[in-house]
């Protein structure tokens, strides 16, 4: 049998976006999980399935994104509900947007 996987990546997702993860509510979230912003929108995309691919040279940026990975690979749950992905998405400009599959 033939099994074919597909990944989803994404190597432009904070340049692209820069206004979505300084959007207030994006903002007050982050800090409540005790992300950056850009840890925040990191982890949205692995929520919905997209592999964030870091292209920083900077020491401190990469291990934000190595300790995102921790977390989430320890089985933390960073979205609790699909309120909290809306959030995000709605900083994407997506105003209608439902994450009830997402989780």
């Amino acid at each position: 049998s033939f099994v074919l996987t597909l990944y989803t990546f994404s190597f432009w997702t904070l340049t692209a976006n820069p206004d979505a993860y300084r959007h207030q509510a994006a903002l007050e979230l982050a800090e409540e999980k005790e992300l950056t912003p850009e840890g925040l929108f990191y982890a949205f995309c692995m929520a919905i399935g997209i592999s964030p691919l870091v292209g920083t040279t900077n020491e401190l940026y990469m291990k934000d994104a190595i300790d995102l990975m921790d977390r989430i690979r320890s089985g933390e749950q960073i979205f609790v509900n699909s309120e909290e992905l809306a959030i995000v998405g709605n900083a994407l400009g997506i105003p209608e947007w439902n994450a009830e599959d997402e989780l």
